[in-house]
């Protein structure tokens, strides 16, 4: 049932891309760009099909990542109680840089693959503790803020397998593909200038400007799903894709540098989820400069989660302990824009 709810959740995220959409194709067909609607007729000019496409733009993106893990502790008045610890990562904004490429190997096949970086800025960091008895609410205990910044990788490699080449979709129009591939996404994460805003329960504000911890995020994800493209008017074309992105690989390493209780080196602990899912929706329009140049703007989202991990300690006295990672998610969304050659 989480699964089912998690991609109801995912879907009606993606429904609130609507809007960005519809100003997109009208700022396709605007006059000044010497287009008409496209009737079916034969003066439709329609972009080749390349042996080698090659391209480089940007993505403007926000992103959130958060993890919780759960823990049992001893307290020598109260017994044993129960514990969660959520840190959250909002407004990661990210200006990737980002270059492409696809490769016709068949009429029915090609092969693409694309590297993206970027710097973090602006972000901002939310640690959370709850402590209670078993048979009680968990309490707030502890909250701090700090600001955060970092950076992110991005690797892409995929199969297309081009299904309009053998069975007729949408009366021949455009072109449709089954999609197979691999990702694999990194955020390195610093957080600085931290404030404490709760302890023991009580607000307070106490700066702890000696904050210089980090966490990693790693992502590994099988990727299947369909991409089409069609002709909207002369030179003019949109193009859709769509993923599930499943059999999600994730691990985590974070450094705590003011815990006195973790070992001093980094990583002081390791995050592993293994089964996760995610989806993704990506929709743009292109249009062709020249027979072999075109340009490329849309609106980017994906989003990945994990559960049921482990969360593996490394102790200032050398031993280890294991909690239990209950889950790690990831979201991002933005603009996007490319130039490109075909040929």
């Amino acid at each position: 049932m989480r699964s089912v709810s998690y991609l109801s959740q995912c879907v009606g995220d993606c429904r609130r891309w609507r809007s960005g959409l519809c100003i997109l194709l009208f700022i396709g067909w605007m006059p000044a760009l010497g287009v008409s609607p496209a009737t079916g007729s034969s003066d439709v000019t329609y972009a080749p099909l390349p042996w080698v496409e090659l391209g480089a733009g940007f993505w403007l993106s926000r992103g959130e990542s958060a993890w919780q893990i759960s823990f049992f502790e001893l307290d020598d008045e109260l017994g044993r109680l129960r514990g969660r610890s959520r840190l959250e990562w909002d407004s990661l904004d990210v200006f990737m840089l980002r270059v492409h490429g696809t490769l016709r190997v068949a009429p029915w096949m090609r092969v693409y693959a694309s590297y993206g970086f970027g710097d973090v800025v602006g972000g901002r960091n939310t640690d959370t503790d709850w402590i209670g008895a078993l048979d009680e609410p968990d309490n707030l205990q502890f909250r701090s803020v700090a600001d955060t910044s970092g950076e992110v990788h991005m690797l892409d490699m995929r199969l297309a397998f081009r299904i309009s080449e053998w069975i007729n979709i949408g009366d021949g129009r455009g072109n449709w593909d089954i999609v197979f591939g691999y990702r694999q996404v990194e955020e390195d994460l610093r957080d600085r200038r931290g404030v404490m805003t709760v302890l023991d329960g009580e607000r307070v504000r106490q700066p702890f400007p000696d904050l210089n911890s980090t966490y990693s995020f790693d992502w590994r994800s099988l990727l299947v799903g369909l991409e089409g493209e069609f002709e909207l008017a002369d030179r003019l074309r949109a193009r859709g894709l769509v993923l599930i992105l499943y059999g999600t690989q994730y691990r985590g390493e974070g450094f705590w540098n003011l815990r006195d209780d973790f070992r001093a080196e980094p990583p002081n602990f390791i995050h592993r989820a293994s089964g996760g899912a995610g989806v993704e929706l990506k929709l743009s329009v292109l249009y062709d400069i020249t027979p072999n140049v075109f340009a490329e703007a849309g609106l980017w989202r994906f989003q990945m989660r994990n559960k049921d991990g482990t969360d593996r300690l490394f102790l200032a006295d050398g031993e280890e302990a294991t909690t239990s990672l209950d889950w790690v998610r990831t979201v991002r969304q933005g603009y996007f824009m490319s130039v490109g050659a075909r040929f």
